[in-house]
């Protein structure tokens, strides 16, 4: 059975025991934490003005895109980029499914709190600023264990969704956070063998802008074992540089910080 994740509308409909589908994964628009250098993590910071822009501008993007499911974090700067992107298109009328697992990692103690304190913490420390967990935090490898769970439980979507008998190929939308979203590429590489455009052989391990787009192509089998993954398109973000002069593409971006 073919199933297709955004954009791709190639296939002809026939029954198998493997998925084939484009798999694409945005990261949340702006928000006032993101502009001021604070850590967020956890706490539910909405968008900002700019941040609903980029979802915007985002959706027009993906306006035509017959989305069959929607899937984001349940924090509010996910929801809300999910739903800024949902309202330009044209055909989804559906909910859009907010999970937990999906969220951006924890930073325990330190949320909430300048960048700048959390490097400090993590000088003291004499850990790495990215390796480094604070108090109450989550570690590195719990983040990578609860991505690789939300990876096979969208797997699992995915083929319920492909038991409604339909020939059409699906189209699938997911919105989390860069923190999470690179997270997911360690576990995509480490242990489902991804693969990259010649480009973006060395570039996963840079942190996404906000509403960057990451396009993957997978070939999952019977057992909800990926037998191939690529990804063809990795932290797009054209659709804010043609707005840049309204402040879309502006980049806060700053070395080690996590923005979305």
């Amino acid at each position: 059975m073919e199933v297709e994740l955004i954009l791709v509308r190639q296939y002809v409909c026939e029954f198998r025991n493997t998925l084939d589908f484009l798999c694409e994964f945005y990261c949340s628009g702006e928000t006032d934490a993101n502009f001021n250098g604070i850590v967020q993590g956890h706490k539910d910071w909405p968008l900002n003005e700019t941040g609903h822009r980029q979802a915007a501008a985002a959706g027009r993007v993906l306006r035509s895109a017959q989305f069959d499911a929607v899937f984001s974090s349940d924090l509010s700067r996910a929801g809300q980029t999910a739903e800024g992107i949902v309202r330009q298109n044209e055909h989804f009328k559906g909910d859009i499914q907010r999970w937990s697992s999906l969220r951006e990692r924890s930073f325990g103690t330190m949320e909430d709190r300048p960048t700048v304190e959390l490097k400090e913490a993590a000088r003291a420390a004499n850990s790495e600023y990215f390796k480094f967990t604070p108090e109450g935090g989550e570690t590195l490898e719990q983040l990578f264990d609860r991505c690789r769970e939300s990876f096979q439980r969208l797997l699992g979507e995915m083929r319920q969704l492909s038991k409604s008998g339909s020939c059409t190929p699906l189209t699938i939308l997911v919105v989390s956070h860069g923190g999470t979203l690179g997270s997911m590429l360690r576990y995509l590489v480490a242990e489902q063998d991804c693969t990259f455009a010649e480009t973006d052989r060395q570039s996963w391990r840079r942190l996404p802008r906000n509403t960057a787009i990451s396009r993957f192509r997978m070939t999952v089998g019977s057992q909800k074992k990926v037998e191939k993954i690529v990804c063809d398109v990795l932290f797009n973000s054209a659709h804010l540089d043609e707005d840049e002069e309204n402040g879309l593409g502006r980049d806060v971006l700053k070395s080690g910080d996590m923005l979305c």
